[in-house]
């Protein structure tokens, strides 16, 4: 089961709109919406996140 659903988001328009969609889709799983300043910002910072989570996961 999912424990957790990180989404990562590249504007303040999507975050806005999955709060309000994701407690509806998700019936209780805990969220973490990130959101980024841009495209770029999001791809730039991206490969050090995922680094990171794969590191909290071993």
């Amino acid at each position: 089961m999912l424990e957790k659903l990180l989404v990562f988001v590249e504007e303040y328009s999507m975050e806005a709109a999955l709060e309000l969609l994701l407690p509806k889709m998700l019936d209780g799983t805990d969220y973490q919406i990130i959101c980024f300043q841009c495209k770029d910002d999001l791809l730039k910072q991206l490969p050090v996140r995922l680094k990171g989570y794969s590191i909290m996961d071993a």
